[in-house]
């Protein structure tokens, strides 16, 4: 049970779909707007819709995973596995209350993607608190 995995976050049910809806029409869009030929404003627009595509296609790899030797973090792009010796805490953004974010070396703070606490569905404390009793029970 050493390799099982603690508490793991990703976008479900209604944000994947969210996602994937945002995805495919604005695609569908892009690719129908520049299909008649290429228009300066048109191709702008393409453009445009091209880039939301692809942000909500990067949305539905949104995850964080506590696992044994380290935190996996995907924010979209490249996988980042944060080895537990460099996790300071776990905080919550006073102003906004529903930004979860990591703090590392040098007082550096990394945004934690978890959709459901941006949604409020689940509360940003109850996760940071989860993640600091997985991040004690693992740090050397």
């Amino acid at each position: 049970m050493a390799d099982q995995a603690g508490p793991t976050y990703r976008s479900t049910g209604p944000s994947r779909l969210a996602a994937w809806v945002t995805f495919l029409v604005s695609l569908g869009v892009a690719v129908s707007i520049n299909g008649g030929g290429v228009a300066p404003g048109r191709g702008f627009i393409g453009a445009v819709l091209l880039v939301v595509a692809f942000l909500a296609l990067s949305s539905l790899r949104f995850r964080v995973v506590a696992r044994p030797e380290h935190l996996v973090v995907c924010s979209g792009g490249p996988v980042r596995k944060i080895p537990w010796s460099q996790v300071k805490g776990f905080g919550v953004d006073d102003k906004r209350g529903r930004i979860l974010y990591v703090v590392l070396p040098e007082d550096r703070k990394m945004m934690l993607p978890v959709p459901e606490v941006r949604t409020g569905k689940i509360e940003a404390k109850d996760v940071r608190d989860e993640l600091t009793r997985y991040w004690k029970a693992h740090r050397r």
